[in-house]
């Protein structure tokens, strides 16, 4: 796993009361250090692994009280707990009280269906946590569903919050007053619920939020910010993410900063088909008439494309500035550029590489080359970018050929340059769902065209995604059965078999082929 650089945020920064009414400066630039464990820590740390012998649950024990619990070994200062299965909780866990790491190694930790109503983790701590490479599900609480957060500084990285609930805050995660920091890094936090405010996530009075290379997806807030809510004196700094098909039944589907908060900034980012009555994308608490000097928030813009949200209007945000090279499908986001939604770039979230999901850019769009010397080395996925740079999460072109499907199993994947006649052929490694044509030995510039051939067995459906190919036409062959459909790809990089009319029953073989322009 590539090293992550995390913000790493100080006491000093905490924000304090507004004084006046102009904007403040702009947040300084990232201090960035690598985190594994919490290096300021004089004892050396210990590492707990679960497994047969090892609950998680006395894992937690043995780091908070640095002595042997159950199977597990004895914590010490700062420790690290790694899952080597996925874990699931008939009971709550204990409240974790000692700095760790969490490292799930790409497992999962979940509520079982059957057991009462609780949520997943709790940190409470005047000290530093991180979660590595987990999963957090089907938590259930008043606040924090699946995370809740009283502690310094909490970093998230290479992980999922997904299906949790709140009653009140937080359906995925909830940061408590005490929690200074909330950082996420190539995160995705998804189909999380709460009646209350937040249903992503939930940050607390003066707090700050940073969130990167992340997806905020699909969750649902009854009262505001579907997928993220920040309360007063909040700093929130988003870039390079994702903020898509979220739902608030109030205010701000997508981001909602609250009054007295402190600037909201969203850099190389992308806010698209979200929804609530004020503010489908983003609000920031606006001036209203009866409001006094500094209970409103600034809304900071920067390469970002904020379009196709469906109610509500993109911005809903008296005091925006403008740093250039935004668009947006309304007017509503002061400084932007408008951009016809569903034509520059692609309505539907997929997996355009990387691991998280995005709306890819088309080719032809007005935001290409827009944000000049953007000073971002690569964009959400990790790919780089070229100056001048694409506005919004993803870099056209930047993606090597290749693609990814869903519901078949067993793949076998087929790359054809068609204008050279070059082509490699490769079983991908069981679990995988994607493929590199050019890592595979596939030479091709822009402009060639290039067929992709994926062959497997059905768990019940088919569908897939060209990354950086200019999608033409997909088809798709139940090679049991015999019957094959074609699908115009015109429109977006991703096709879904069996709304294209493909019956397919689990155990049937599939092909699914594709044909595009490199760009």
């Amino acid at each position: 796993m590539r090293a992550v650089a995390i913000r790493r945020a100080t006491r000093e920064e905490r924000p304090g009361p507004r004084r006046e009414s102009r904007p403040r400066p702009r947040p300084a630039p990232m201090l960035v250090v690598l985190v594994t464990l919490v290096a300021h820590q004089p004892v050396a740390p210990a590492t707990i692994t679960v497994d047969d012998a090892c609950s998680l649950a006395d894992a937690i024990t043995s780091a908070n009280t640095d002595t042997a619990t159950g199977g597990c070994t004895a914590g010490s200062g700062v420790d690290q707990i790694v899952l080597t299965a996925p874990v699931t909780l008939t009971e709550e866990l204990p409240i974790v009280t000692s700095e760790v790491l969490i490292d799930g190694q790409g497992h999962a930790i979940s509520r079982d269906d059957a057991a009462p109503a609780f949520r997943i983790l709790a940190f409470a701590l005047n000290g530093d946590v991180a979660l590595h490479n987990t999963t957090v599900s089907n938590g259930i609480a008043e606040r924090g569903g699946g995370v809740y957060s009283d502690t310094t500084n909490l970093d998230v990285v290479d992980s999922r919050i997904v299906g949790n609930q709140a009653s009140l805050r937080g359906g995925g995660l909830f940061g408590a007053y005490g929690t200074f920091a909330i950082t996420l890094v190539n995160t995705t936090v998804s189909g999380n619920h709460t009646d209350g405010d937040g249903g992503g996530l939930f940050a607390p009075y003066l707090s700050n939020v940073f969130i990167e290379s992340s997806t905020i997806s699909n969750n649902f807030a009854g009262d505001d910010g579907g997928g993220v809510s920040t309360d007063m004196y909040t700093t929130t700094t988003i870039t390079n993410s994702t903020v898509s098909g979220n739902i608030a039944l109030d205010k701000g589907g997508g981001l909602y900063n609250a009054y007295y908060s402190d600037v909201m900034t969203l850099t190389s980012t992308t806010v698209s088909g979200n929804q609530a009555p004020e503010g489908g994308g983003v609000y920031a608490f606006p001036y209203f008439g009866n409001t006094p000097a500094g209970h409103y928030t600034y809304l900071v813009l920067e390469n970002s494309i904020v379009a196709g949200n469906t109610t509500g209007g993109n911005c809903r945000a008296q005091f925006q500035i403008d740093e250039g090279g935004n668009f947006d499908d309304d007017g509503s986001c002061l400084g932007a550029s408008p951009i016809a939604a569903g034509v520059d770039f692609d309505a539907m979230l997929a997996d355009n590489g990387g691991p998280t999901l995005t709306h890819a850019l088309l080719p032809g769009s007005v935001a290409i080359d827009a944000a000049g010397d953007c000073g971002l080395a690569v964009d959400q996925r990790g790919f780089a970018r070229t100056p001048p740079c694409d506005s919004g999460s993803v870099e056209l072109g930047a993606a090597p050929v290749g693609g990814s499907v869903s519901l078949i199993e067993g793949h076998r994947a087929t790359c054809l340059n068609l204008t050279t006649g070059s082509e490699v052929s490769f079983v991908l490694a069981p679990g995988a769902t994607s493929w590199d044509c050019e890592a595979n030995g596939l030479g091709v510039v822009a402009g060639d065209i290039v067929r992709q051939t994926v062959t497997g067995v059905s768990s019940g459906g088919a569908g897939g995604t060209v990354i950086g190919l200019a999608a033409r036409r997909a088809s798709c062959r139940n090679l049991t059965t015999g019957q094959s459909v074609a699908i115009d790809l015109s429109t977006g990089p991703s096709w879904d078999c069996v709304s294209a009319g493909l019956g397919v029953s689990r155990g049937d073989r599939v092909r699914q082929d594709s044909l595009g322009a490199v760009f």
